[in-house]
């Protein structure tokens, strides 16, 4: 049986990568979702497929030169059309909340922060602290599409396996050909 992801979200329905999109999740049978993070300039993990705000906010310039108290400002969901008028840009807190209401699965995307190498050592930093949070029911996926990036998440956090990108075979579990399933038992 394959496994579906809702992709950022149920992004035809609800504004991509925003607790509005992941919210349908269940209501159209989804279990798993996945999700991309980035890093504000003080190492807030927020829920974001792009860099910028250009694309999917109503706000334009860099994440990197944002901070926590900035995000209240920030619409997220009118470009998407008026019942979504006012959504915030989600930080990943708040991700894992819903994740951990709605017992979803996760397939965590970390992005390649192009502000440079002490942004991805935040973020890394951050998913880790973050996905502290996350409840023991859920599945738990790791991917990035920087193989350094995906070794240093692996060195700092404890979890002994981790997907290994660009598969040639499909999961057995998942169907996905480009990573596979992460394990959270804690290593010795």
């Amino acid at each position: 049986m394959k496994t579906l992801f809702a992709h950022r979200g149920m992004s035809a329905l609800a504004p991509e990568n925003t607790l509005a999109a992941f919210n349908l999740c269940p209501e159209y049978g989804l279990s798993w979702v996945e999700v991309d993070v980035d890093v504000l300039a003080d190492g807030t993990v927020v829920v974001s497929h792009d860099d910028t705000l250009d694309r999917c906010t109503n706000r334009t310039g860099s994440l990197y030169d944002l901070t926590f108290e900035d995000l209240q400002d920030i619409d997220a969901g009118s470009w998407f059309g008026d019942d979504f008028i006012g959504e915030p840009l989600p930080t990943f807190t708040q991700f894992i909340e819903l994740v951990n209401k709605h017992k979803l699965n996760i397939n965590v995307e970390i992005k390649s922060c192009t502000a440079g190498w002490e942004h991805t050592e935040k973020l890394i930093d951050g998913v880790i602290n973050g996905l502290k949070k996350l409840n023991r029911y859920s599945d738990l996926l790791v991917s990035c599409f920087n193989p350094l990036a995906l070794a240093e998440f692996k060195r700092r956090s404890r979890i002994r396996q981790l997907p290994v990108c660009l598969k040639k075979k499909p999961c057995s579990r998942t169907g996905c050909r480009f990573c596979r399933p992460a394990t959270r038992k804690q290593s010795t």
